[in-house]
């Protein structure tokens, strides 16, 4: 009994210090680049870890504080230019392309840990099953907002739901998301459905 006790103890400690890393704030077209955020109580190294697309991915490296953030971009260059107030690490990718180049109308991102597990995914517009990634976890439809921007409002909101995301008039790469400009895809819908039935009387 006492050696079941203890094992249960050890992989509640173990779950509870699972690093873990969300997929922010991403910018989709433009200056393209993916924002992501250390939710966990540990120093999280990325050697190993992936960021993949509907049909590309690329190994990312670096260290990530806790309760950090790390920017992912196509250029560093473009970046710093148009956000010139970065502290935060800055990770560009090596073939001037996050994945296989982010689609701003239908496309996925994953955060794949060094052993293969998908610690969190966004996706938006319609997924498709001929995307070289595609899961059935995708959400279908994905987050309908067509501001360049969408960032997780609150920071770091995590329901798994596409109505975490908002669309924002300018990005907060590598610091806390406060804007909040838009509506989530749960919010159309009700406002869809109220006045499709003012419609219909």
């Amino acid at each position: 009994m006492k050696k079941l006790v203890f094992m249960v103890i050890l992989i509640a400690s173990a779950l509870r210090a699972a690093p873990s890393i969300l997929i922010n704030e991403v910018s989709r077209s433009g200056i393209v680049w993916v924002e992501l955020r250390n939710i966990s109580s540990e120093v999280i190294n990325l050697n190993g870890w992936k960021l993949r697309n509907s049909h590309g991915e690329d190994a990312l490296s670096g260290t990530v504080k806790p309760g950090g953030y790390i920017v992912v971009c196509e250029s560093r260059e473009q970046l710093l230019s148009n956000y010139p107030s970065i502290h935060s690490p800055i990770f560009e990718v090596r073939d001037g392309q996050i994945g296989s180049g982010i689609d701003p109308n239908n496309d996925m991102l994953e955060i794949v840990a060094p052993d293969g597990t998908v610690v969190d995914m966004v996706n938006w517009g319609m997924p498709r099953s001929s995307w070289q990634f595609y899961t059935r976890n995708l959400w279908n439809p994905g987050i309908i907002i067509h501001s360049p921007v969408i960032a997780r409002i609150p920071d770091a909101l995590d329901r798994d739901m596409p109505d975490d995301f908002r669309g924002v008039s300018t990005g907060t790469p590598g610091e806390m998301n406060q804007v909040y400009n838009g509506l989530g895809t749960v919010s159309w819908g009700k406002i869809k459905a109220i006045f499709a039935g003012q419609k219909r009387r």
